[in-house]
Parts: structure tokens; C-alpha cells; sequence
């Protein structure tokens, strides 16, 4: 008769004899397919800063406010661009002054020589058709008295002193007529001749006032993107040195999550690879990420991805990229499993 007990501890030991079998069969079949390692979700950030010294005269934000692109955020000033653009405006409107005298000049002389112009073709003109009159008087008395055959003939007009008269005076108004207009188009070419110099001057003038109100206009600080206020670095009212951080932004979800692969596996990772990242917190919130960039050394993990505390463990650095709309926290521990998907 079979021992019940020992036959229960035979089946037992069949069932772990089964079961460790297929472990390691597992393990021999599928080791080289998947790769898990950790990391941590991360963010883009944008540090703002300036070229020049400033001052904070209004913060509109606190650390973690949710911001959109364009909202302001901080005013700044800088008392040296003031004074530049004062200065610059005193210059322009002082080159107007200038410029408008000489201006001046020039159109009141050319106002007066085109008022002598008139004045001189109406006398002559007026002489002209004074003489013509004369002349057509003349004609008809000659065709009244057969005795005047001088007159009569068809070239007594053109020979008479009238006539020739009449001839001298048209050649002398169109002489003067364009001794005139010779005179105007001088004054003309001396007015734009003597506006060069100024014109250009007063246009690189008014290009440096047209840069000094836009780097004015850019103290008025807003968010270059919709995302978080991260760290403002100084308080209202102090002085910041230039290209000292003075506010960051940074997106509300991460966008890429920092890895870290064993020194003794990190070959099976590579650039295109697909990978599950999931949360160590919630396994039912995860996405899928691709490998953009791996380190190019052997570095020591970070205290928080080490199995145990105080224990060094060292290996490459692995970049993933995730969508943006995951539900990840910023600086959440991450698992990262990998089958070597490639593109």
C-alpha cells in the first residue's frame, strides 16, 4: 500500500522539479530578447536670460503656475537703455531742424525765381500779343488802301519792323523761359544733393531708435511656451548680472525619460529602438517610447536607480523620447523594457 504522504511529497517534488525546469528554460530562451533597466521621466526646460544687466521691477508669476505662451510673466528694466533711447530721439529731432532750415532755404528761393518766371512770361507775352494786334491792324488797313502795296503784298508782314519785332520777343521768352527752368532744376539737384548726407543720417538714426524700443519692448517678459514656471532666481527689485538666469519654464508632462542600461548589457540597446516605459507606482500607466541617444561612456547610475543604497553600479546613459501627452510625474522612477524593436 502507497504512503499518502509520500506520495504527496513525490508530486510536490515532480511540480517543483517542473516548474524550476521551465524557469530555466525561460530564462535560456528569452535572456537575449528582452532588456529591462530603469530611469527617470524628465522635461525640457527653458532658462531665460539677459545679455545686459537688469533689474526685476514686477514678477506676475509664482514657482509651479501653469502658464500659456505669451502670458507675462516678469518686467525688467535697464536705465542704460532709457537714457540711449532719450538720447537718440533728441539727436533725430534735432537733424529735423536741420534739415528743414536748409529746406526752407531752398524752397523760398526756388518760390521766388518761379515768381519772376511768371512775372517776366507774362510781360513779354503780353507785349507779343500787344504787337500781333498791331500787325493784323496793320494788314487790314492795307487791304482798305490800294496805295499801301507794301503792306498788301503777302511778304510786306514777315519784312516789317512789327513783324520782326514780334519774332525777337518770342525768342527772347523762350530764351529767358528756359534760363529759368535751368535755374529750378539747379536749386531741385541742390536740395536732394544737400538732403543725402542728412537723409542717411537721420535713417541710421532712426534704424538704432527702432532697435532700442524693440530691446525695451522685450523687458516686458512673457512665456516663450505653455508649460510651468520652474525657479524664479531673484527676487522684485534686485539687480541681475548679464546672462545670469533670472526665470526658467519648463513643459507640464515630460517629453523624454533619462536611462540608465548595465555595463554588462548595454550593447543590446540601440538608436530606433522601441521600449515600454511604464510607472514603478501604477503599472497601468505607460507608453511607448524610442531610444533617441545613448552615452558614449560608462557612468555611475544616480543614488535613486541603485538597488541598494551606498552600492556603486555603473553603466550607459540611455535618452528616450515619450509622447507628450502621458500621465507621468516629473521626476518619477520609471521601467524600461525593451524586446529590440527597431524602426
Amino acid at each position: 500500500m502507497i504512503n499518502p504522504f509520500a506520495f504527496k511529497i513525490r508530486l510536490l517534488y515532480i511540480a517543483w522539479t517542473f516548474v524550476l525546469g521551465f524557469i530555466f528554460w525561460f530564462n535560456i530562451t528569452y535572456k537575449d530578447d528582452t532588456t529591462l533597466f530603469f530611469g527617470i521621466a524628465d522635461t525640457s526646460e527653458i532658462t531665460l536670460k539677459s545679455e545686459h544687466g537688469v533689474t526685476i521691477e514686477e514678477i506676475h508669476v509664482v514657482e509651479g503656475q501653469k502658464v500659456k505662451k505669451g502670458d507675462p510673466i516678469m518686467d525688467l528694466n535697464r536705465i542704460d537703455l532709457a537714457y540711449q533711447i532719450s538720447e537718440t530721439k533728441n539727436q533725430i529731432n534735432q537733424l529735423k531742424a536741420e534739415k528743414g532750415l536748409d529746406f526752407m532755404q531752398i524752397l523760398a528761393k526756388m518760390k521766388r525765381i518761379s515768381a519772376q518766371k511768371k512775372s517776366r512770361y507774362a510781360e513779354l507775352n503780353a507785349e507779343i500779343k500787344r504787337l500781333e494786334a498791331q500787325l493784323q491792324q496793320n494788314r487790314t488797313f492795307a487791304r482798305q488802301l490800294d496805295s499801301f502795296d507794301q503792306f498788301s503784298s503777302p511778304s510786306a508782314p514777315k519784312n516789317s519792323p512789327i513783324a520782326n519785332r514780334i519774332t525777337t520777343l518770342k525768342e527772347d521768352l523762350r530764351l529767358q523761359m528756359k534760363e529759368f527752368d535751368v535755374q529750378l532744376e539747379a536749386l531741385n539737384d541742390l536740395q536732394y544733393s544737400a538732403d543725402k548726407p542728412l537723409s542717411i543720417k537721420s535713417k541710421r538714426l532712426t534704424d538704432s531708435l527702432e532697435r532700442l524700443l524693440e530691446e525695451q519692448k522685450a523687458l516686458k517678459i512673457r512665456s516663450p511656451i505653455d508649460g510651468i514656471i520652474g525657479t524664479i532666481y531673484h527676487k522684485k527689485g534686485e539687480n541681475i548680472r548679464p546672462f545670469d538666469p533670472y526665470i526658467s519654464v519648463h513643459e507640464k508632462n515630460p517629453s523624454f525619460v533619462k536611462g540608465y542600461i548595465h555595463e554588462n548589457v548595454y550593447n543590446k540597446i540601440k538608436i530606433g529602438f522601441t521600449v515600454k516605459v511604464k510607472s514603478i507606482t501604477d503599472h497601468s500607466v505607460a507608453v511607448i517610447g524610442t531610444v533617441v541617444g545613448i552615452g558614449t561612456r560608462i557612468v555611475e547610475y544616480p543614488q535613486r536607480l541603485r538597488q541598494r543604497q551606498g552600492q556603486s553600479i555603473w553603466g550607459r546613459e540611455i535618452t528616450i523620447h515619450i509622447p507628450k501627452n502621458n500621465s507621468f510625474l516629473l521626476g518619477e522612477k520609471l521601467s524600461i523594457i525593451s524586446t529590440g524593436a527597431g524602426p
